[in-house]
């Protein structure tokens, strides 16, 4: 297992195809698996008989077992021999019987010609003639002759007699064996056609296999040969096809079985190409762990070169992509299980919420249920296993998802383990599980190594380069994703970190999304004050805690990110005392701080102009530190000598509330939640006069066509239905 590890754990230099092609080996020196001397010995039966007679080897394996290269390693040796003349027929090519038949005498017909123009002269009539008996139809021979449709016809009455197949059959093997020579056709990838096709190429051996001086090599899976043509030949099953096979074949031969030490050894050669093409090195802990788990998860399952291929080739595809974002060594098993279980592979992408344990969090009194329900599921991913490929599959899942051992095992997981999978980026944790199976890792998403090494470059006191390199970050990558690192994290960063930190994230407030929805809470905008609130609160000296909230209400980018922030700095009645980040007399200092901010912005250019979305929270926030009177002085003074103000402002409330569908809002009544918010900020009845100077004491003048007269509308109708109420 040493060797295995160390195997594993280098990296060599790049160069290497990620990807294996499934191209079987030629030449002998190729040989990993020990098939050359198994091939050699078949061509030397053959090229060594002196018996006329023809001669039927099956080569029975597998796919993936190496078939296909044997069948090239005795066609190397046979070509050693004047004597022999090797066909290689693909029946992949022709669909149906007729082209089946055409195009295997013309095969021979061609490998004759290209060993002797002769050969092709005296005998290419014949194969020709021969193909045209059996299969009567335009027969084309472009190197000789062609039979007509009718000529076809007039052929297939003869064959019927046999009495001229029989003739033509004697002339080919009377010229066989003048000219000394054997016709080696080699076939390959049957077992790769269809029923029909299958049991096609059998009535064609059957048909041609009794001419003197000719052998057939045959390479196909046994099973599914003999499955396909037992349902044309005797009783239907796989005994009726075994029993027509037997009539065929002289020399049933089985593939030798692949050397377990050779196999190991090309797969983990397999998985040193991946690692060396995508520049992944393992540390020595996670080659040792991978070489165990495959010894006692994978290796059970491990039966072909080819199925090491796959690997090879999964590996390539998904390393190179989710290189940095998940824990390899739980890619490179979960891949194997892929491979290797199938079944199982479909049953874990499937079911999330039993192989995360997340079921368990919700029925902990229900453990019997959760029980069986995941025993269930499991066992119908280990469907056609063997019990002891049962147990390997059972020991990966186990490695992969640790809290199945306490169904599996009766060994429990606590819950502090989660955050430790979640920062390792294991595939159990919730965060990372969807990943491995998606192989999709968005363009702008942030990875857990940014963050380390962004937090790492800087020393406390570095809010200015900090501030410059989350700019840049954000530049290039999702906020969201970003302010989730970040919260994941904060528990983790230094103390001394967290000042710098709240500071540099309130100046980059315009860079988060803040898309309108019912749950604000959930936007990047309002997330980053909550991670903002959290790294205040994670400093312990209280003078330098108030210090770090000051700084960020008067340095945060833009104005309602700085009321944002104070927003999650304030402990409400529904967070309790217990919950209280500042004593309560540095909280209204830091409101102070907030209110004269506004002031100032407000005195520059009315709110409503400056941010339009925000001005309901602002102007609410102003009314509740002061009065509605000094909001409502302020609002009606902007209005003066510009009309069309008023109606800026009110298009704050409706768009705020109603958005695109202002007729939505055309018959609302008084508890309408634009009249309610302009009414918490300041003195409706300022604006409900503001309009009447516009539209005079009638609702009757509004139209309720354009904008305008929308919003007019709907204020009137709030206000006056509101004093209605009042009044009764």
């Amino acid at each position: 297992m040493t060797k295995e590890k160390e195997r594993i754990h280098k990296v060599k230099p790049s160069g290497a195809d990620v990807f294996a092609s499934d191209v079987p080996v030629s030449d002998a020196s190729g040989d990993r698996f020990k098939r050359w001397g198994f091939a050699r010995r078949i061509a030397e039966t053959i090229s060594s008989r002196r018996d006329p007679g023809s001669l039927v080897v099956a080569i029975y394996g597998a796919w993936g077992e190496g078939k296909t290269t044997v069948l090239n390693f005795i066609e190397n040796e046979l070509v050693k021999h004047e004597s022999i003349i090797c066909v290689r027929f693909n029946p992949w090519r022709f669909s149906d019987e007729v082209h089946l038949l055409q195009n295997f005498f013309k095969t021979i017909a061609d490998a004759l010609g290209r060993s002797s123009v002769s050969y092709k002269e005296k005998i290419g009539k014949w194969f020709a003639h021969y193909a045209g008996i059996l299969a009567p139809i335009s027969v084309s021979m472009p190197f000789i002759f062609e039979i007509s449709p009718a000529e076809g016809m007039k052929n297939l009455a003869k064959a019927l007699s046999s009495v001229e197949l029989e003739d033509v059959r004697k002339r080919i093997e009377g010229f066989l064996n003048e000219e000394k020579k054997r016709i080696v056709v080699l076939m390959d990838d049957i077992d790769r056609l269809d029923r029909a096709e299958i049991q096609n190429i059998f009535k064609l051996v059957k048909l041609s296999a009794d001419f003197n001086h000719t052998a057939y090599v045959l390479a196909f899976d046994e099973e599914m040969v003999s499955a396909a043509l037992g349902e044309k030949y005797g009783t239907g099953n796989k005994d009726a096809g075994r029993n027509f096979l037997e009539k065929i074949v002289q020399v049933p031969l089985y593939l030798p079985t692949a050397d377990k030490v050779a196999l190991r050894k090309f797969f983990f050669d397999c998985v040193d190409e991946v690692l060396a093409e995508t520049q992944i090195r393992l540390s020595e802990d996670e080659a040792q762990a991978f070489v165990v788990h495959f010894v006692y998860g994978i290796e059970i399952k491990l039966q072909t070169p080819r199925i090491a291929k796959c690997y090879r080739n999964v590996l390539g595809f998904s390393m190179p992509i989710l290189k940095g974002h998940v824990n390899l060594s739980d890619l490179m098993l979960i891949e194997g299980i892929r491979v290797f279980y199938p079944v199982l592979y479909d049953t874990v992408r499937d079911n999330a919420e039993i192989f995360l344990g997340s079921k368990l969090n919700l029925y902990l009194n229900y453990e019997q249920v959760i029980r069986a329900k995941t025993l269930e599921v499991i066992n119908r991913g280990l469907e056609g296993l063997t019990s002891d490929e049962c147990e390997s599959a059972k020991y990966l899942l186990k490695i992969l998802f640790p809290k199945l051992c306490g169904i599996l095992d009766n060994f429990h997981y606590g819950s502090e383990w989660e955050e430790k999978w979640t920062r390792d980026r294991r595939i159990c944790s919730q965060e990372h599980f969807a990943r491995y199976f998606t192989y999709t890792v968005a363009e702008d998403s942030v990875n857990d190594s940014e963050i380390n090494a962004l937090l790492d470059g800087v020393q406390p006191g570095g809010a200015e380069e900090l501030t410059e390199a989350l700019r840049k970050t954000l530049e290039r990558k999702s906020a969201e994703n970003l302010i989730l690192k970040l919260m994941k994290k904060e528990k983790k960063i230094p103390e001394a970190l967290n000042k710098d930190l709240a500071i540099a994230v309130s100046r980059l407030g315009r860079s988060f999304p803040r898309p309108k929805t019912a749950f604000s809470f959930t936007t990047a905008f309002s997330q980053a004050g909550i991670l903002i609130g959290q790294f205040v609160r994670n400093i312990t000296c209280m003078k330098t805690r108030v210090e770090t909230a000051a700084m960020v209400i008067a340095e945060a980018d833009p104005l309602p990110f700085s009321l944002e922030c104070f927003k999650w700095f304030k402990t409400t009645d529904e967070k309790g005392e217990l919950n209280r980040i500042f004593p309560i007399e540095d909280e209204h200092e830091l409101a102070e701080l907030l209110l004269a901010r506004i002031k100032r912005e407000a005195d520059k250019a009315p709110l409503y102009s400056s941010y339009p979305q925000d001005t309901p929270r602002l102007l609410e926030f102003w009314a509740h530190r002061e009065s509605r009177e000094e909001t409502t002085r302020y609002i009606t003074g902007t209005f003066k000598g510009n009309e069309k103000r008023l109606f800026e402002f009110l298009f704050c409330y409706i768009d705020q509330f109603c958005g695109a569908e202002e007729e939505r809002c055309a018959d609302a009544k008084p508890d309408a939640e634009p009249y309610k918010s302009i009414a918490r900020a300041l003195d409706a009845g300022a604006i409900y006069n503001a309009l009447r100077h516009v539209y005079g004491v009638s609702l009757k003048a509004i139209s309720n066509d354009s904008r305008q007269e929308r919003a007019a509308y709907l204020f009137f109708n709030s206000y006056n239905a509101f004093n209605e109420n009042k009044q009764n």
